[in-house]
């Protein structure tokens, strides 16, 4: 599967505003396209899924098993935000699948662009599934 350009260019604005790093290294879920620190461990993004490395070990989660991915960003959160312009703090996002709930706590600067980025792949690797399928003879 290609990534698409939309994906690459969050990945790299995540990057360069010190939010993860970019590479290419094969793990459990696959290559790995992003990973970042977060409160309950390191955070990886692959094509095909998620894997979060925590201090009792990993969870995997492949796109194709999310159910939803869960945003706590609000317009009242945002309003918060600007009264007391502190942006030092993180915000709850959830990925579930049928197995696992992935509570994951994320930078607010960050949040956008990684739900952004997770939505795509998610989308992408359903589309491709469907699609895999329709060419397979499924109906």
């Amino acid at each position: 599967m290609s990534i698409s350009s939309s994906v690459k260019k969050r990945i790299v604005s995540l990057v360069s505003s010190g939010f993860g790093e970019d590479y290419d290294a094969v793990e459990s879920v696959g290559s790995y396209l992003y990973s970042v620190k977060l409160p309950e461990g390191v955070f990886y993004i692959s094509e095909t899924g998620v894997h979060l490395k925590g201090g009792r070990g990993g969870v995997d989660i492949l796109f194709l098993d999310i159910s939803e991915i869960r945003s706590h960003l609000s317009a009242e959160l945002c309003s918060e935000v600007s009264n007391k312009r502190d942006v030092e703090f993180f915000v709850p996002l959830e990925i579930f699948s049928q197995r696992f709930v992935m509570a994951l706590h994320v930078p607010f600067l960050a949040y956008s662009r990684l739900l952004n980025v997770l939505t795509e792949l998610r989308s992408a690797n359903l589309t491709k599934a469907g699609t895999d399928h329709i060419y397979r003879g499924g109906g």
